[in-house]
């Protein structure tokens, strides 16, 4: 009990890194390592690892089978003969992707034209919208001033 305790407190430390002062107390882990919780705790402590440190285990062992790889030499059917099409397939790929990337641009260049071309037939038409409002106003405001005169006109002494 106490060793799974140290153990637990040692996998929380280094697998969950709480903000200081958050680690529970030695008594606590006691109680939790006790009863039917044990085994519980004894398969985590083995088994769940922080993501962070699974890529670096990963890594490190990616490293490693790299680096016998290299020590033991590059023989018929490993990875280092298939270098060259492997660089061809990469180029390849890169034309394909340079390629998708070229026509992305015209596209958007061409989205880009209408979208000003739109942008320029709606500002002409919001203009002409209030040229004819005021031609209207101005129409309104000359017909109001022609029944004034009318008005005048009628009421004055012949």
């Amino acid at each position: 009990m106490e060793e799974l305790s140290a153990e637990l407190r040692r996998w929380i430390r280094t697998e969950l890194q709480p903000p200081p002062g958050a680690l529970p107390s030695e008594r606590d882990l006691r109680r939790l390592c006790t009863g039917p919780c044990a085994p519980i705790w004894e398969y985590l402590i083995g088994h769940v690892r922080h993501p962070r440190n699974v890529k670096k285990i990963k890594g490190n062992l990616l490293w490693y089978q790299h680096l016998n790889e290299i020590q033991h030499g590059a023989g018929p059917g490993t990875p280092y003969m298939d270098v060259g099409g492997a660089v061809e397939e990469l180029r390849a790929e890169l034309n394909a992707v340079g390629g998708a990337l070229r026509e992305a641009g015209a596209e958007a260049l061409e989205l880009e034209e209408a979208l000003g071309a739109e942008l320029r037939r709606q500002g002409a038409e919001l203009r002409r919208g209030a040229e004819l409002r005021a031609l209207g106003a101005v129409a309104v405001q000359e017909a109001q001033r022609l029944r004034m005169l009318r008005g005048q006109m009628s009421s004055a002494p012949r």
